[in-house]
C-alpha cells in the first residue's frame, strides 16, 4: 500500500488530543504515523524511552516545551523530539507525527509517574 488515507474515526482521545492513527504496513512497520488535533495542548509531560517524535505543524500555532526550554513552532515547521527527552506541547495546533519505532504505552513515563 503506497497512499494511506486518514482514519475517519479518531483512533484515541486523552488529555486534550484528539489522534488518529496510520494503518501501517508491510512498507513501514519501522514507524507509526498519526494526526494529532488540539485546541489547547498536550496536558501532560511525557518521556518517550524507546522512540523519537517526529511532529509536522499543518495548522494553527503553539510550542513544544523539551527538556525545560520552551520552542515556539507554526505552520510547516518540523519538531522533533529524541527518545528520553521530557517534553509536552501547548497552543492549537493540527499536527501530522511519526513515532520511530512505533509507540507503546510501556515505554512512556509521565512526571507523575517517573522513578
Amino acid at each position: 500500500m503506497y497512499v494511506s488515507k486518514e482514519p475517519v474515526e479518531p483512533s484515541f482521545d486523552k488529555v486534550g488530543i484528539v489522534g488518529r492513527v496510520f494503518p501501517r504496513t508491510k512498507l513501514a512497520d519501522s514507524a507509526e504515523f498519526f494526526t494529532v488535533g488540539t485546541e489547547r495542548g498536550h496536558e501532560t509531560t511525557i518521556r518517550q524511552r524507546e522512540c523519537d517524535f517526529f511532529y509536522y505543524v499543518l495548522e494553527g500555532t503553539g510550542a513544544f516545551i523539551i527538556d525545560g526550554t520552551t520552542h515556539t513552532c507554526t505552520v510547516g515547521d518540523l519538531v522533533t523530539i529524541p527518545h528520553g527527552s521530557w517534553f509536552r506541547y501547548e497552543g492549537r495546533m493540527r499536527l501530522l507525527a511519526a513515532s520511530v519505532p512505533p509507540w507503546r504505552p510501556e515505554q512512556e513515563d509521565t512526571k507523575e509517574n517517573a522513578g
